[in-house]
């Protein structure tokens, strides 16, 4: 078995000039999936961000309105019923402002996704 050692204190030999360009192409192929890698999860993010933000807004939009049958809020609208009180009413307690800006939001969640 003296074959058998000689060949296990063989020192290893340095690549070949060849290999080294491989290894530099194989570590920018690499250092290039990893960026992209990095920058599909901060879209996903970014997605999910918007989509949480969509899907609020819609839901402002899908909410049930004040019941207006209840006893306790028919003698709060008796008691306070001013012109304003009244259109705040007939507009299914929303403001014009809010349905504006949360359609503007919506919008822009849209063109964000």
């Amino acid at each position: 078995m003296p074959e058998a050692s000689a060949i296990l204190d063989v020192t290893a030999l340095p690549p070949p000039p060849a290999a080294v360009g491989e290894e530099r192409t194989c570590h920018v192929v690499f250092v290039e999936f990893m960026t992209k890698v990095a920058w599909f999860e901060e879209l996903a993010e970014s997605g999910e961000r918007l989509l949480v933000r969509f899907r609020q807004e819609l839901e402002y939009f899908r909410s049930p309105r004040n019941p207006k049958e209840s006893d306790v809020i028919s003698q709060i609208v008796k008691s306070n019923c001013t012109g304003r009180m009244r259109s705040y009413l007939e507009a299914g307690c929303r403001l014009h402002c809010q349905n504006i800006s949360n359609t503007n939001q919506l919008d822009s969640c849209e063109d964000g996704l």
